[in-house]
């Protein structure tokens, strides 16, 4: 009975491991109050100079250098080098892969219509597609294979389980944070 008791999550789902490179205050937040989909889409919105239609999200990585690009203190000029901090994230929850996720949303597209680029559409499609995942018991999907990058429905089913500067791998946070 110990043994199921300390490995549950096993049992229900693999929790599987991946990155998010973020800024310094907002890796903290991360670390002290979990995850929040209150930001998604900021980063697009400061590179593009408007809201960009976005799945409301956690968006990961599977790949550390991946998430460093996206770690810094400023939202319009991602790249390596510009400190911040990459958090390290369990996903409890099956992905959908890539080629489902877009099987669900042609499927939705074709039942909504719409022209190309038709934000509120955009969102509509969005929308029904991530509630028919749900529906179907995905947590998230896979957004693109290279690099590997997911987008998580609900901050519930990701849990930080540490964090390190984006200059150094090694160098965990301050352990008063974490």
């Amino acid at each position: 009975m110990k043994l199921l008791f300390e490995n549950w999550r096993k049992f229900i789902t693999e929790a599987q491991i991946f990155y998010h490179g973020t800024s310094d205050e907002a890796g903290q937040s991360i670390i002290q109050n979990g995850f929040s989909i209150s930001n998604s889409g900021a980063r697009q919105k400061a590179l593009h100079g408007r809201e960009v239609v976005e799945i409301g999200g956690v968006y990961l990585t599977s790949e550390k250098e991946h998430a460093k690009w996206y770690a810094g203190p400023d939202n319009t000029k991602p790249g390596m080098n510009r400190g911040g901090v990459v958090v390290e994230a369990e996903v409890v929850g099956k992905i959908m892969t890539e080629q489902e996720w877009w099987s669900v949303r042609r499927e939705i597209s074709q039942k909504i219509g719409g022209e190309l680029f038709d934000d509120e559409k955009d969102k509509q499609k969005n929308e029904a597609a991530v509630n028919q995942a749900k529906e179907m018991g995905y947590v998230g999907f896979q957004e693109n294979t290279d690099p590997n990058e997911i987008v998580i429905f609900d901050p519930q089913s990701v849990g930080a389980v540490g964090a390190f500067t984006a200059d150094s791998d090694e160098e965990p946070l301050d352990e008063t944070i974490i």
